[in-house]
């Protein structure tokens, strides 16, 4: 799990938060793929996400951006290449 500790600012106490962890993220994944599979008969899906996409816009988290970038780039990739078995 990462952990991020934001500095104090005059107006907000420092705060610390977490990104949701993999146990998480596996059973939404494992929920939408029963779903797909129950409703649509579809059961090869593919989640595709890039992490950190607040950098963009949320000062705080600018640090981050690069691995956002990083993120971004192999999703776009990956979704290039379920594209073309399609």
């Amino acid at each position: 799990m990462s952990v991020i500790k934001r500095e104090s600012r005059a107006a907000w106490p420092a705060m610390e938060f977490s990104w949701p962890d993999e146990r998480i993220d596996r059973a939404f994944r494992d929920m939408f793929r029963d779903f797909f599979a129950g409703h649509f008969g579809i059961t090869d899906t593919v989640f595709i996400n890039a992490e950190l996409a607040n950098s963009r816009q949320d000062p705080s988290l600018a640090h981050l951006r690069d691995e956002h970038d990083r993120s971004h780039a192999l999703a776009l990739e990956t979704a290039r290449r379920l594209a073309k078995g399609y």
